[in-house]
């Protein structure tokens, strides 16, 4: 997988990747089409797959694929998600009401993630394990212009 075609690249203290994460803030983003982005991104990898968490993120839904789940470009993910709790704590109700740019959206995910990474932040169930694989990791990435 191309790094580079993600918005967000979390790396252990070893330096190793722990996730990869794509923001793709389109309106009622679906299984299929969560994973035909990941298919897409995984097609174009240059390398062997990483063993690492993928996450795609959109306002409304996320989907999660774990690390042993690389490789396999129409393994299901195994996590699905609604974000509102997540967004709650750091939008208000106005901003809530709305679809966001991706910009915006991006820059959430990015105070998440690093919350995330210390220990804080709101964790829906299903990303207890992910969470705790980002215990302590540097995120990298941002808001492309």
């Amino acid at each position: 997988m191309n790094r580079n075609q993600v918005d967000f690249e979390v790396t252990g203290r070893l330096g190793n990747t722990v996730a990869l994460i794509d923001v793709k803030n389109v309106p009622r983003l679906t299984l299929s089409s969560a994973a035909e982005l990941r298919k897409d991104l995984l097609e174009d990898d240059t390398t062997n797959s990483l063993p690492v968490y993928f996450l795609i993120i959109s306002q409304d839904k996320s989907f999660l694929w774990e690390p042993e789940q690389a490789g396999a470009t129409d393994a299901e993910p195994a996590a699905a998600f609604s974000m509102s709790k997540v967004l709650r704590e750091y939008l208000t109700d106005h901003e809530l009401d709305r679809h966001l740019r991706g910009a915006e959206l991006e820059i959430v995910v990015l105070q998440w993630l690093s919350d995330i990474t210390r220990g804080r932040g709101p964790i829906p169930k299903e990303l207890v394990k992910f969470a705790e694989s980002l215990r302590g990791a540097e995120v990298h990435g941002g808001v492309r212009q």
